[in-house]
């Protein structure tokens, strides 16, 4: 409809420890499975000099009916 609004989730994933991956896609899953999802974008950094940290993030972008 017209007044669906554009909403963002972010899923941000850090450490040494990330979770495996099929524990990431079930999250994800989940909640695409329950909204109106446009896009998944994955993005994977590394911060930090001395001890840097593997980062990754999931942006969700999706639809939501006011």
């Amino acid at each position: 409809g017209g007044n669906d609004m554009i909403k963002i989730k972010t899923f941000i994933y850090e450490g040494l420890y990330v979770p495996k991956a099929s524990k990431i896609d079930e999250e994800i899953n989940n909640f695409t499975k329950n909204h109106a999802v446009i896009s998944v974008t994955p993005v994977a950094f590394v911060e930090g000099d001395c001890t840097p940290t593997s980062v990754i993030m999931y942006t969700v972008v999706y639809e939501e009916a006011e």
